[in-house]
């Protein structure tokens, strides 16, 4: 790797030989300068786009990326990827290998470096966030959990290609659930899921309500909050950092809607998970 803006975020130097690890994570920093070198890649490299835009230089061509788009290099793949010096590139990212992973990326990805524009964001960053628990918790435990969760976004990257048509089978409320999901770390709320997908605001409601038994709103807050504990009880992460990533306008309102939901506030829930 060449760049000095990317801020990893997790190592581990595990064997090639093993089934599935995670050797690398991290987050690219804007910066206009930014300039990577995978020549050729060590292992598969995953990564999203959230803001600004750059370009993947291979194979004699260019590709420019932009806000939303995935990109998947494959194990042995010689990739440049540049920032636009006008709009420095910001992404997510991880590797990953193993013998196992090998075969089911070689089944579900159609070509060695795999663009497609879609609403990743939140599997990224729970992806993210699962390797911030492996010192915590079990690792081969968290391992098959993040061997799923990467299946399923290769899974969600692919499917109108392995399953063309298959998706006009999703119902309404199932869409509304899955743009809640995949946008979880946004500022979300009705309006904006509304528009989405051109219907008006009591419609979302109606609907998602009468399938989940309870409003888009609620959903968001429920599910919000436990990303919230989760990252009190793995994390060292102040409470302004998180309120800010799950955007709330400030710590105080994050904490009264915490304490809301979950009877207690994160600094009490923190003490008390930690010392239990």
């Amino acid at each position: 790797m060449n760049s000095t803006t990317d801020n990893i975020i997790y190592v581990d130097d595990s064997p090639s030989f093993f089934t599935f690890f995670c050797p690398l994570a991290g987050i690219t920093t804007g910066a206009s300068d930014y300039y990577n070198e995978f020549s050729p890649a060590r292992s598969y490299v995953f990564s999203y786009v959230t803001s600004g835009s750059g370009y993947l230089d291979y194979g004699g061509t260019t590709n420019r990326i932009v806000p939303g788009d995935m990109y998947i290099i494959s194990k042995g793949e010689t990739v440049t990827c540049r920032s636009d010096n006008e709009s420095p590139l910001e992404q997510l990212w991880f590797h990953a290998d193993g013998r196992l992973f090998r075969k089911a990326v070689s089944m579900l990805i159609p070509s060695s470096v795999y663009i497609v524009n879609g609403e990743y964001e939140g599997m990224f960053r729970e992806i993210h966030e699962m390797l911030s628990k492996s010192n915590t918790f079990d690792p081969s435990l968290i391992s098959c959990e993040l061997l799923s969760k990467i299946f399923s976004l290769m899974s969600a990257a692919t499917r109108d290609i392995h399953f063309p048509g298959g998706s006009s089978s999703t119902s309404l409320e199932e869409k509304i659930k899955k743009y809640i999901d995949n946008n979880i770390y946004k500022d979300i709320d009705v309006g904006s899921i509304s528009g989405q997908f051109g219907i008006s605001d009591v419609h979302v409601i109606r609907t998602f309500k009468k399938r989940y038994r309870t409003t888009p709103g609620q959903y968001i807050i429920e599910k919000k909050m436990e990303i919230a504990k989760s990252l009190l009880v793995n994390t060292v992460m102040p409470l302004r950092d998180i309120a800010s990533l799950l955007h709330y306008s400030n710590t105080q309102h994050f904490s009264t809607t915490f304490k809301n939901i979950v009877g207690t506030t994160p600094a009490s829930y923190r003490k008390r998970i930690r010392e239990s």
